[in-house]
């Protein structure tokens, strides 16, 4: 059970981190004179609501596990965001726009692990 805990710390921590460096890279490659200020203030949101979560599953709170699936759906879109933004962009900027792509490929790979793992562990602990 402890294991399961920490991975899926791990698959939270790691989606976090995939995000925001997909977000730096899609910003930084479509204006490079961008604000700052907005991308840091989403990173910071996605930041919370990501701890929020986990926090709450680990007290196993009431509707933990709903906030955790809506975390996940949510930043899901975003991947897809990315991703399709990225596809749009790929004649400008290849390189980054690939990089993008598969950065958003696989942070949706890390939220199906953590939607899957946010299973099993629900399931034991409601056993």
């Amino acid at each position: 059970m402890k294991r399961q805990w920490i991975r899926l710390i791990e698959l939270v921590v790691g989606s976090w981190l995939l995000f925001s460096l997909g977000t730096l890279v899609s910003v930084q490659t479509g204006t490079p004179s961008v604000n700052w200020r907005p991308t840091f203030n989403t990173l910071l949101f996605a930041l919370m609501l990501y701890a929020w979560s986990i926090f709450i599953v680990c007290q196993q709170r009431r509707f933990a596990s709903v906030l955790m699936d809506f975390v996940i759906v949510v930043y899901s879109c975003g991947f897809l965001s990315l991703m399709i933004t990225a596809i749009k962009q790929f004649a400008i900027v290849s390189r980054f726009s690939s990089l993008v792509i598969i950065i958003s490929l696989v942070g949706l790979f890390v939220n199906g692990l953590w939607f899957k793992t946010g299973r099993q562990l629900n399931k034991q602990q409601s056993s």
